[in-house]
């Protein structure tokens, strides 16, 4: 696949799995072992990202994630997307953090991730997420600007 195809891949897991609510089409652009997280345990490929979604969409009913930039180069691909959300249950996905209790205010965080592709599907997926906007909006601590 060429580095164009790989792109398009990326923003269609954003635009059309995410956006669009249309989680089957992760069937088509995930293999098999893929994992959304390093610790994530099974299920994994698809079904994991599914399981994943369903998580995000209940928890933050309006996300959405707007892709800012795409570069790619051999098999892989860079994406600096915005994701806008709104806390409405309880999230207990905290770790040290505890359950923190649905605020109702809206967030605006980026997140930068790195895809690999193997045989036309991803592969593999590191990411680095900006928790700071999200995790003030849920009040799990005040950040200096709001003070």
């Amino acid at each position: 696949m060429s580095v164009v195809q790989h792109k398009a891949i990326v923003r269609k897991f954003y635009d059309v799995v995410c956006n669009q609510r249309q989680f089957a089409v992760a069937d088509e652009i995930f293999s098999r072992s893929y994992k959304m997280f390093p610790s994530s345990e099974p299920p994994f490929g698809p079904q994991g990202v599914k399981e994943f979604l369903y998580w995000l969409i209940t928890t933050f009913p309006d996300v959405q994630y707007r892709v800012e930039v795409l570069v790619a180069e051999g098999d892989q691909v860079a994406s600096l997307a915005t994701l806008h959300g709104t806390p409405t249950t309880p999230i207990a996905h905290l770790g040290d953090l505890g359950t923190s209790a649905p605020t109702g205010k809206p967030f605006d965080t980026s997140e930068f991730a790195l895809w690999q592709f193997a045989d036309g599907k991803i592969v593999k997926r590191r990411v680095v997420l900006d928790s700071l906007p999200m995790l003030s909006s849920l009040g799990v601590f005040r950040s200096a600007a709001s003070t």
